[in-house]
């Protein structure tokens, strides 16, 4: 990947008078079915469910003792189009394993991302939740634990955002003594640099109460269920696994009572996702009927629905054979909303590893109608179909595009005894997807750490407008470590703009970001950095050397390019992180504000008019303003 060095436009104060007329008021910105006797048998649980109980699928424990470096190897990224160089993310200078990712963008700041693995740094043969940050849009990284509270063991990390930059993480802590057992979130107000005690979900005394794999998803929609936490599990008896989830709305301090959810006794790997207007999504994994299934709340998450099917599947083998592994893999199901204000918003699009072709392959299905039908699935990977190659722990994006983006581990490549992480995406829907492209610069051996039997069980992938964010698990080191690598999100030009917070008071900084990036040809531009104001209309442009110039958004003949004849180089990729700092006034009027970041064709506005094809990228970050 390309990065130009960061660049510094200090704007000083505004004058609340000469940027908004005093005239200005503010005002809130626009921006079934009968159930026959055998069908009642089938769902009943029994000695037979008991026997068919899914995996746990509570971290595995390593040797604690293991070699230390005194610092971490250094790698030089080798970058592979269109993905970037691999990185490094956990900053331990142990040769202790990581693994089982999950990762998340700041939708305040999208140069703000988030991850977390499961660590066994401490030594112990044990794991921590351990969590990653970034700044720079994962160029580098902090990390720290998250505290197991006591407990002998933690894992199955999942991270999420809210609108306003808070970040949450789940956790599942147990001992493999007793099987005492507790989820937890944990919340931080730092970007993820650090994260505050974890405060408990549910929990369970033993073998047969036990809470297992939990996953988090947050709702940012600025909806009327903004700010909810929702945490969806399974919960273990002597003859049952059934979906649970629970919810919190007042920052964390406590949780509703947990709800089930899934309506046949055996069942493992729910996560969760948040539709455009709130809707809450559970995918998982029904063990008895060997279905992909999908559950939903449009209250929410106060009351859901009936499981309805999204696709019949043939589970891939525990372990995949024909290579020598012992670790362990599953068909556990992973999904993505389509939250973007293109012609498919509200499209749901769920993955699974199947292996009805004889090997494992990556399937997909969607819904255009919020989860009540779904498509006959798509083959993602587009290797010979039964060629005895594997392709197994996806996950999925949705970019603010609208586009659908997948990764997986794959075998394709070589003798097929070692992995790398490949990806493909969609621009039509999840009708069709594009040539497979991998992820990963190398290959790497699953069998290392753990006697081969462990290497997580699922990966992490996040998108932003400008780029895609995949976080993976890889021993090229000699030991399993976290690594990541980025994509631009489109072909076209794109831009991503980040902002410190979204309520400010008379002597707040507001501190912003942002990214460009252009995978496409090279071209000229104008390039517009400013802020609306409260009444819809009023324009400020930022001056490269301070200052502000007025325009009126109905007449683009007043628009001020902040830089003019800027060259997007082929390949560029920006990152400018704190680029610009503006102390807000107290003249200003209160209301909502929309920063915002356009780029046009050079000299688009000389005439007046806005054409079509006059904007290249685009990007807002609306904030409020109390005096």
């Amino acid at each position: 990947m390309r990065v130009v060095p960061k660049v510094s436009v200090v704007i000083p104060s505004w004058n609340g008078e000469s940027l908004l007329p005093a005239r200005l008021r503010p005002r809130r910105s626009c921006l079934i079915v009968a159930a026959t006797l055998a069908m009642l048998l089938l769902f009943h649980p029994s000695a037979e469910a008991a026997d068919r109980l899914p995996p746990r699928s509570g971290t595995v424990e390593t040797e604690p003792a293991q070699p230390q470096w005194e610092s971490p190897p250094a790698l030089a990224p080798s970058p592979e189009a269109p993905w970037g160089g691999n990185l490094r993310v956990n900053q331990d200078a142990t040769a202790f394993p990581q693994n089982e990712t999950t990762i998340a963008v700041n939708p305040l700041n999208p140069l703000n991302l988030v991850g977390g693995a499961n660590d066994y740094r401490a030594g112990d043969g044990n794991a921590n939740c351990g969590f990653y940050a970034s700044t720079n849009a994962g160029q580098t990284w902090s990390d720290g634990l998250i505290s197991r509270l006591g407990f002998q063991a933690a894992g199955d990390p999942a991270v999420g955002f809210d609108r306003v930059g808070n970040v949450y993480f789940a956790c599942l802590h147990f001992n493999r003594s007793d099987f005492a057992n507790l989820i937890s979130v944990s919340k931080s107000i730092d970007g993820g640099k650090t994260f505050g005690p974890p405060v408990a979900v549910t929990g369970g005394a033993s073998i047969v109460d036990f809470n297992d794999k939990e996953y988090l998803a947050v709702d940012a929609t600025g909806g009327p269920f903004d700010g909810l936490v929702y945490v969806s599990w399974t919960h273990f008896t002597a003859n049952s696994a059934d979906i649970r989830i629970a919810r919190f709305t007042n920052g964390g301090i406590s949780w509703s009572a947990p709800t089930s959810i899934s309506d046949t006794p055996l069942n493992q790997g729910s996560v969760p996702a948040i539709g455009p207007n709130g809707e809450v999504y559970v995918t998982w994994q029904d063990f008895f009927t060997d279905r992909i299934v999908i559950d939903k709340s449009t209250d929410g998450g106060m009351t859901f629905g009936p499981d309805r099917t999204v696709a019949g599947i043939i589970p891939i083998a525990d372990p995949l054979g024909g290579f020598g592994w012992a670790f362990r893999t599953n068909s556990l199901p992973s999904i993505a909303v389509d939250t973007s204000a293109g012609p498919r918003r509200g499209m749901v699009y769920v993955a699974w590893a199947d292996q009805r072709t004889g090997d494992a392959d990556i399937l997909i299905a969607r819904s255009t109608d919020g989860g009540l039908t779904w498509s006959v699935p798509v083959r993602v990977n587009d290797d010979p179909a039964g060629n005895g190659r594997h392709q197994f722990f996806q996950w999925l994006s949705v970019d603010p595009h609208g586009t659908v983006h997948a990764i997986w581990y794959d075998n394709r490549d070589g003798g097929g005894a070692l992995l790398r992480v490949f990806s493909a995406r969609s621009t039509d829907g999840g009708l069709t997807f594009s040539s497979n492209e991998p992820v990963s610069d190398v290959p790497f051996d699953p069998n290392i750490q753990f006697a081969g039997r462990f290497i997580g069980d699922y990966n992490g992938l996040a998108s932003s407008r400008a780029f895609v964010h995949a976080l993976w698990t890889d021993s090229r080191t000699g030991n399993q470590d976290i690594f990541t690598a980025r994509r631009p999100a489109t072909d076209r030009p794109a831009v991503a703009l980040g902002i410190n917070r979204s309520d400010f008071h008379p002597g707040d900084p507001l501190v912003a970001g942002f990214v460009v990036v252009n995978p496409g040809g090279s071209e000229t531009v104008d390039f517009f950095f400013g802020v609306r104001g409260p009444d819809g209309r009023t324009l400020a442009f930022f001056k490269p050397g301070g200052g502000v110039a007025l325009g009126d958004l109905m007449d683009p003949a007043t628009f001020t390019p902040t830089f003019s004849g800027l060259m997007l180089s082929s390949g560029l990729e920006f990152i400018g992180p704190d680029i610009s700092s503006v102390m807000l006034d107290a003249g200003l009027p209160p209301g909502f504000y929309v920063l915002f970041l356009l780029v046009t064709k050079l000299g688009a506005f000389l005439d007046g008019r806005d054409d079509p094809g006059d904007v290249i990228a685009l990007d807002t970050k609306v904030f409020h303003f109390t005096p």
